[in-house]
């Protein structure tokens, strides 16, 4: 009987082999595909913002409509198709170990805590845009106290925060309610092994009633800016907010 996972970037692991095998003349083991599932999958979901669902899936890419490649080395890669909502957008699927040995798709002795698995070529403003196509803005945030805009979504991103006119604010206060927003995610992923991943690194600017935030979200990725944005909300001082 086939296998199911749900939720899970490889629902069909065993027609995602089977089709390896078919289309690409490529031997994958179960072993590779589960530890590769169990890795990508809440790291899909950190970088965009989302949960997978049945409108997720990562396939292999056919010859027909892209360049395949399988590049064996320290770092190896793996052409991939990422479908979201029936639209297709090529990836890179790469691993490499700790240990320094190349791990090759087809064994059956995979060391899951030796092995690290991530997606290249990652575009999380069209993904949130194409999973949801009636929505204005990525996330399917809702009644929030500013008008958000987003132009892209990055590991680097600027976020512009215009205050609202005729709001009285402390700014210094203001800023360190944010960055002690920032600390204490961070601080609570730390103590939890960092499973939703760090801020690498932020700083701020302000003009006039402009504030611009600088920031490296790390690990944490576009989930954590999802957690930001409504924390933004919750204090009610801003009109605009603008994420670039």
């Amino acid at each position: 009987m086939e296998r199911y996972i749900p939720n899970t970037l490889f629902p069909y692991p065993d027609t995602y082999i089977e089709q390896c095998k078919k289309q690409l003349g490529i031997t994958v083991s179960k072993e590779f595909v589960e530890c590769a599932n169990a890795q990508l999958t809440p790291l899909f979901e950190k970088e965009v913002g989302f949960k997978v669902n049945n409108h997720v899936e990562l396939y292999l890419s056919m010859p027909r409509d892209q360049e395949f490649f399988l590049r064996i080395g320290p770092v190896t890669k793996l052409s991939c198709q990422l479908i979201i909502n029936t639209r297709n957008f090529w990836v890179t699927m790469s691993w490499k170990s700790t240990s320094g040995r190349i791990y090759y798709v087809g064994e059956s002795d995979i060391d899951c805590s030796d092995i690290e698995f991530w997606l290249e070529g990652i575009d999380a403003l069209a993904y949130n845009k194409q999973m949801y196509p009636n929505v204005g803005q990525p996330f399917k945030l809702k009644d929030l106290t500013y008008e958000l805009i987003i132009d892209r979504l990055n590991m680097d991103c600027n976020i512009q925060l215009q205050l609202k006119k005729g709001v009285m604010s402390d700014t210094a206060k203001l800023l360190q309610k944010v960055d002690d927003f920032i600390g204490e995610f961070n601080e609570k992923s730390e103590k939890n092994n960092r499973i939703d991943g760090v801020v690498h690194n932020w700083k701020h600017f302000v003009e006039d009633d402009l504030i611009t935030y600088e920031m490296d979200l790390g690990s944490a990725r576009a989930s954590f800016l999802k957690k930001l944005l409504q924390f933004f909300s919750k204090l009610n001082v801003f009109s605009s907010v603008r994420v670039e």
